[in-house]
C-alpha cells in the first residue's frame, strides 16, 4: 500500500470510482467491526471476539471455514445490508502526523484501481478546494478512529475482568466430520450475575453494555450463517454437477432431504 498525504496539487484530477464489487474480501472469514456498527452487524452474523495483538477485538463472524466468506456472492455482491466500515473507506486512510500523536491527515493508497483521472468523484474542485466526497471520507475515518479507540479501552476492561472465555463452537460439514471453528470468544454471562458492584459500573462507564447485549444476542445468528453455508455448498455441487454433465434437478430446485450442515 503505497499511502500517500492528499493535497490539491498532486491529487488535482484524481476522482474516486466507488466500490462495486467486494470480491477482494470473499476470503475473509471475519471482519474488525467498531462503534454503533456492532448493533448493526449483530441483526444479521455473530459477532464474536478475537484476539487482537495481546487483546481482543469485536468482529463479524462471516464464514465457517477458513477462506470462506459466506455474505459475498460469486459476483462480489454484499448479501447483507450493513457493509463493515474498514470496507467501505476504499483506499483512503488517516495517518499519524509524525512528532504530533494528536495530530492525523487524510492519506490515500496511490495504487488502488478505484483511483482514476478520467472517471469518478474528483477529489478537488476547480478552485482546489476538497469536495463533499473528501469531507464526507474525512468524518467515516475520524468516527473510525474514534471507535477503535473506544473498542480497546473496552475490550482491555473486559479482559482484565476476565469476561471473555472461548466459544467452543462444532460445525458438522457434509461429509459427516465435526470441525471446530477455532479462536472464537465470547463473554461469559454467568459471570455477569456474580460480579461485583464497581465491576459492573465499571463496565457501564466504559460503554460496553450495549456491546455487550449486542454480542450476545448476536450468537444465534450463527444458525443464519449455517443457511448461508448450505447455500454455498449446494451451489458448489450444482456447478460441479454441471460440469460434469450430471446435474441434480431436485437439489437444483431446493428438493433436498438431507441437511449437510448441523449445529
Amino acid at each position: 500500500m503505497a499511502l500517500v498525504p492528499i493535497n490539491s496539487d498532486l491529487h488535482a484530477n484524481t476522482k474516486f470510482r466507488q466500490m462495486t464489487s467486494l470480491s477482494f474480501a470473499a476470503g475473509t472469514v471475519a471482519v474488525p467491526v467498531y462503534g454503533n456498527e456492532v448493533v448493526a452487524m449483530s441483526h444479521e452474523v455473530p459477532v464474536v471476539f478475537m484476539h487482537d495483538g495481546d487483546g481482543f477485538t469485536l468482529a463479524a463472524l462471516l464464514g465457517l471455514r477458513p477462506g470462506q466468506n459466506l455474505l459475498v456472492d460469486p459476483q462480489g455482491r454484499w448479501m447483507g445490508t450493513h457493509i463493515p466500515a474498514i470496507w467501505r473507506r476504499g483506499p483512503f486512510r488517516l495517518a499519524r502526523v509524525e512528532g504530533e500523536n494528536d495530530r492525523m491527515i487524510l492519506c490515500v493508497d496511490d495504487s488502488s484501481d478505484l483511483l482514476s483521472e478520467t472517471d469518478g468523484l474528483p477529489l478537488f474542485d476547480e478552485t482546489g478546494a476538497p469536495t463533499p466526497l473528501v469531507n464526507s471520507i474525512t468524518t467515516l475515518l475520524t468516527q473510525i478512529e474514534r471507535d477503535t479507540q473506544i473498542m480497546r479501552n473496552v475490550c482491555a476492561t473486559l479482559n482484565r475482568l476476565d469476561m471473555i472465555v472461548p466459544w467452543n463452537l462444532d460445525v458438522t460439514q457434509a461429509d459427516g466430520t465435526k470441525q471446530r471453528v477455532s479462536d472464537l470468544y465470547q463473554i461469559d454471562e454467568a459471570k455477569i450475575a456474580t460480579m461485583p458492584a464497581e465491576s459492573l459500573v465499571e463496565i457501564r462507564d466504559t460503554g460496553a453494555l450495549p456491546l455487550i447485549y449486542a454480542h450476545l444476542l448476536s450468537l444465534s445468528k450463527i444458525n443464519a450463517l449455517g443457511q448461508l453455508a448450505r447455500i454455498a455448498h449446494d451451489r458448489a455441487q450444482q456447478q460441479t454437477s454441471v460440469q460434469n454433465g450430471n446435474l441434480n434437478l431436485d437439489r437444483a430446485f431446493g428438493i433436498v432431504e438431507d441437511d449437510p450442515f448441523l449445529f
